[in-house]
């Protein structure tokens, strides 16, 4: 593949395909979260949770109580579309979506996850590949891997907290 690397990483005891665009994963998969450093999530949740850094570069990252599962870059959104902060729920996902607002009209958006009623979601972002930085509407776009991994961990009502 043009522009993609592969990588098998391991998660926990299952075996994961990786594609992760021009940008590595952070390999703190499978430890604790590092409470006293910046990048630590400001409320920590029981059972599965994803945590979303916005400062640079952008992280979204999958936990299981304390515990590091998997993590990925994202597009996040731009001045004036800012992906907003706090603490969300998935509300509900459409596999192959089309994405229409000002500006733009995409479709084959897979993946998506919106947990705001304004249209704020995850999904896959295969028409950017800023992955760690500002680019979206407000979504948080990853790449296909990436994307592909949190659709089949999380389900409606994840909850999803969003900081800088």
């Amino acid at each position: 593949m043009v522009g993609r690397w592969l990588r098998w990483r391991m998660v926990g005891l299952a075996l994961a395909l990786v594609a992760t665009g021009f940008a590595s994963v952070p390999a703190s998969v499978g430890q604790a979260a590092d409470t006293t450093g910046v990048a630590a999530p400001p409320v920590a949740q029981a059972g599965r949770w994803i945590d979303v850094r916005l400062s640079q570069p952008t992280l979204v990252t999958a936990f299981e109580g304390n515990r590091i599962v998997y993590e990925a870059y994202a597009i996040r959104g731009t001045q004036g579309w800012e992906t907003p902060t706090g603490t969300f729920y998935i509300q509900r996902r459409v596999a192959n979506e089309r994405m229409i607002g000002p500006g733009y009209d995409v479709s084959g958006v897979l993946f998506t996850q919106y947990f705001t009623e304004l249209g704020h979601s995850l999904h896959y972002n295969y028409w950017s590949g800023n992955f760690g930085g500002a680019g979206s509407h407000g979504c948080l776009g990853m790449g296909y891997g990436d994307s592909l991994f949190f659709w089949e961990w999380a389900t409606v009502g994840t909850p999803i907290v969003i900081h800088w």
